[in-house]
């Protein structure tokens, strides 16, 4: 610690710089220190302090006495912690008082965000170690002090519980409830927070008896009557009003505010919600600590959920969002004013043919979508059916992680479907077919989602004949194989082909070496490698990963990666020690940290930031995977510590051979239906064949191609009439720059120019991950056109969930002209 602290919340005592406790000895000694904290900053005359240590029975020569234990104070704790002035003794300002550092904290809870805000209580509340000035606490001069402390601590807690009905942890609100209100019985704002607790957590009954006790306890002890409050949320629970689960606060939570609690089940609750930066109403599923803390969870959840909010598909709710933190996973849907399929079930509605019918397209037709991108939905229920306020249904809720899934094939889910949809079907005899062949599908006799809807049309056709939609075009448009400029992700390993080998040998370096450093020039294919390839292979044997990039404060982007993968017992117990946290995880579970462009410890962190990150991948208590440009391979070769362990478990990743390439090309097509020339497979890796990072350029131009062909085939013609390989980037942005409105090129110049980091020269210039916030200003519809083509990512600050956007590829700074002379200018 920086600064010596004074501690008041429980007994008297010191802690020096060195972070031991200072032995204080007598009683006297104890009241000196108490109540020079009480006066912080501002002199107590010798008198007074007479009076305090010695009441009515001072030494003699008693302000001699004073100065003797002033002194011995000042000898072991620190000799400028004491002023003297003629005015008396002042307890220096430089000394911490854990007092007024809980102050400071429960501002800062108030003013930060729902996430950050439980943590910032969780530290202040720790602070507190036994009730305000020990056995001092009744003393006529420490008395007003600590009662307002401890009033303060209590309306602390009180928020801290908002805080946790606002996120949905009715468990810990109802057990922390419980103590708040032991502490004070006759305040009715506890009793009011203890009763939503419980309410949220589903003890309804039991909130009811709390309000009953409090009324007695009023009546009997004090003579007063409860406030019509109390009577209004009584009622809201009686009649099952949500408003009477939902939270006082209204901060948001990583940018969402939380309103009515929709639904709750066995694992979470699912809440509407806003989110006022995109003036967009959401729903929020919140998975709760027993499947959110379990390990098989927090080893698959975020690649499963990468896979479902990849899914793209008009009849599939889609994810907006997700993340991870000790306790609870939460999940961003579309929100669906429309109720469910299983609500119309309940209600015993009678479900029209013509609604079965479009379930069956529509439903159907989303199966079949997400089976062909290797997602299994393993939970298709009639719950899990969603509508809209037209009437149009919605596959919802994917099993994301699910331990004890009911569907491990797509074969299953079929099956479930099936199931779902007999009892809705009459046992007329016009519909025979139409049930013998969900029966069939119940049976897994119906090969996938496809077949059930092109046989469940057929057999419609048999009692009403209706033209059939093509669907041939739909077909073939679906699923561009090719990311463009962006880094492949985990969601795109059955798409990442060219480097089986190097996957596989980095996979075998993992158990040898604490870290294994990856280099290669700038668009090689670092990240692409890890994430598509070595990533899910990991997984696969068991280990538990996490991502991060430095940035400015690597400590800080190194604790956001460890809370994704931390319980909430691991991190109660390390809370603010992000070494202690790394060890902790590293011995419950094969971990491996993932450190995506560690060159940014270099050319974005702070170094003292950097020093210390740098100490704990030195002690290599979790495996280490870390990508580097080649260009900076000399500064981590060049640190004393993290030298060794970069040059003993190094990597190149090498140039992609024309063999390579060629997979890369044509791996990606399979079951698309679309195939390439063999000219055109052979004129890219000819075109590509001095360039020393290829795959962004090949892959940008493939994705164009793919887009716009006219037909199954991906033609040398239509290649060359892009201008190759490289010509293709180039031309795109060039052309896209002319289209624009001269206020928009300035935009996009701003822009362009605002997401470079530059180098010492234009080679060693960086794309810069910036807040959408900085970029308000800019048109909307740019924002739009340069995501269609592939030219800016989107993302989210892993930290706060604010959106982030970045240059796609530092491809695009290397090869088109215009953004060099912009970066340069």
């Amino acid at each position: 610690m920086d600064r010596t602290q004074a501690q008041v919340l429980g007994a008297i005592g010191i802690r020096r710089r060195d972070g031991r406790e200072l032995p204080l000895g007598s009683a006297l000694v104890q009241r000196l220190v108490a109540v020079l904290v009480t006066e912080q900053g501002r002199p107590i005359s010798r008198d007074r302090l007479t009076e305090v240590l010695w009441a009515d029975s001072p030494p003699e020569g008693p302000h001699n006495n004073l100065a003797v234990y002033i002194s011995r104070l000042r000898t072991g704790w620190d000799r400028d912690s004491i002023e003297t002035s003629p005015a008396g003794y002042a307890l220096s300002r430089a000394v911490e008082v854990d007092a007024a550092l809980f102050e400071q904290l429960i501002g800062r809870a108030r003013a930060t965000d729902l996430a950050d805000a439980l943590v910032v209580y969780d530290e202040a509340l720790a602070l507190w170690r036994g009730p305000a000035f020990g056995s001092l606490a009744d003393e006529w001069w420490a008395r007003p002090t600590a009662v307002r402390l401890e009033q303060l601590r209590l309306v602390a807690m009180a928020e801290r519980i908002e805080v946790l009905l606002s996120v949905a942890d009715a468990d810990r609100a109802a057990a922390d409830s419980e103590v708040l209100l032991a502490a004070d019985p006759l305040r009715e704002s506890f009793v009011t927070v203890r009763m939503r607790a419980l309410h949220q957590g589903g003890r309804s009954a039991e909130a009811l008896r709390v309000a009953a006790a409090f009324r007695r306890r009023l009546t009997e002890q004090a003579g007063l009557s409860a406030s019509p409050a109390l009577d209004e949320l009584e009622r809201q629970i009686l009649e099952h009003d949500p408003a009477a689960a939902r939270a006082t606060v209204t901060r948001s939570l990583r940018g969402y505010v939380f309103g009515e609690l929709l639904s709750q089940g066995g694992h979470g609750s699912v809440y509407e919600a806003t989110q006022p930066s995109l003036s967009r109403d959401v729903a929020i599923k919140v998975l709760h600590k027993d499947r959110a803390d379990s390990p098989e969870f927090i080893r698959r959840f975020e690649a499963e959920a990468q896979f479902v909010a990849r899914l793209e598909h008009p009849s599939i709710v889609p994810l907006y969002d997700y993340w991870r933190e000790p306790g609870r996973a939460y999940l961003v849907f579309r929100l669906l004013r429309g109720g469910s399929l299983g609500d119309r079930v309940a209600r015993r509605e009678q479900i029209a043919i013509e609604d079965v019918d479009l379930l069956v397209e529509r439903v159907g037709d989303a199966l079949h979508s997400s089976h062909r991108r290797g997602v299994v939905h393993r939970d298709v229920r009639a719950a899990n059916v969603l509508y809209d306020e037209d009437g149009r249904p919605y596959l919802a809720d994917f099993g994301i992680a699910l331990e004890h899934a009911s569907a491990d094939e797509a074969s299953d889910d079929v099956a479930s479907f099936a199931r779902m949809l007999l009892p809705l079907v009459t046992e007329e005899p016009a519909r025979e077919a139409q049930r013998s062949l969900l029966h069939r599908a119940a049976l897994n006799e119906v090969s996938s989602a496809r077949d059930l809807v092109v046989q469940w049309r057929a057999s419609r056709e048999l009692v009403t004949p209706t033209p059939t939609p093509h669907r041939a075009r739909q077909q073939r448009r679906a699923g561009n194989p090719f990311v463009g400029l962006r880094v492949f992700d985990e969601t795109d390993a059955a798409i990442f082909f060219g480097r089986a080998a190097a996957v596989s040998d980095v996979v075998a370096l993992v158990p040898k070496q604490p870290c294994v450093t990856i280099v290669g020039p700038s668009g090689a294919g670092k990240s692409s490698l890890v994430r598509a390839g070595v990533t899910p292979r990991l997984r696969e044997q068991g280990c538990v990963v996490t991502t991060m990039t430095p940035g400015v404060r690597p400590l800080f982007s190194l604790g956001v990666a460890l809370r994704r993968i931390a319980t909430e017992e691991q991190l109660a117990a390390h809370p603010d020690d992000v070494g202690a946290l790394l060890r902790a995880l590293a011995t419950s579970q094969p971990t491996v940290l993932v450190v995506d462009q560690m060159e940014e410890l270099w050319t974005q962190s702070v170094p003292d930031d950097r020093d210390a990150f740098i100490g704990l991948l030195q002690e290599g208590v979790v495996r280490v995977i870390a990508t580097i440009r080649a260009d900076f391979y000399d500064r981590p070769l060049g640190d004393r510590r993290l030298g060794p362990l970069v040059q003993t478990g190094s990597y190149a990743l090498t140039a992609l051979s024309a063999a390579q390439l060629a997979s890369a090309i044509t791996g990606p097509l399979e079951g698309t239906g679309v195939t390439a020339e063999p000219g055109l497979v052979a004129q890219i890796i000819s075109d590509v064949d001095n360039e020393p990072a290829p795959l962004p350029l090949v892959q940008f131009v493939l994705a164009s191609l793919f887009d716009a062909r006219a037909t199954d085939t991906l033609t040398l013609d239509d290649y060359e009439a892009r201008d190759g390989v490289v010509g293709a980037i180039t031309s795109e942005a060039e052309r896209m720059y002319q289209q624009l409105e001269p206020r928009q090129q300035e935009q996009l110049r701003e822009l362009f120019a605002s997401l470079v980091t530059p180098g010492e020269s234009s080679s060693d210039d960086t794309r810069r991950r910036a807040p959408r916030a900085e970029f308000a200003h800019i048109d909307t519809e740019l924002i739009e056109r340069l995501d269609h083509l592939r030219l800016l990512t989107f993302d989210r600050d892993p930290a706060t969930g604010a959106p982030t956007v970045e240059i796609a590829h530092e491809a695009l700074l290397n090869h088109w002209p215009r953004l060099r002379e912009w970066t340069d200018g």
